[in-house]
């Protein structure tokens, strides 16, 4: 699967401040308790990353979003 529930977890919970515990249950309720066994990440500064997004152009709302967004979201992957 594409991303699953450590985004939301990290997206939501984390960077966008809703908590990863409220975004946990309901994670659990809506997957029934599914959980993926391995998540492999891809680890990349920040700004390094907004600036090859600025160069693909059309920067969506996430990518427009700020460094310090940006830095909260790598910290909670790290953190996973």
């Amino acid at each position: 699967s594409d991303r699953f529930t450590d985004s939301s977890l990290v997206y939501q919970g984390v960077a966008r401040g809703l908590g990863v515990e409220a975004v946990r249950r309901v994670h659990d309720v809506a997957c029934a308790g599914l959980w993926p066994h391995v998540t492999f990440l891809l680890d990349i500064d920040p700004e390094v990353g907004q600036a090859r997004a600025a160069e693909r152009g059309g920067v969506d709302r996430l990518e427009a979003a700020g460094r310090e967004f940006h830095e909260r979201v790598r910290a909670a992957y790290l953190e996973i």
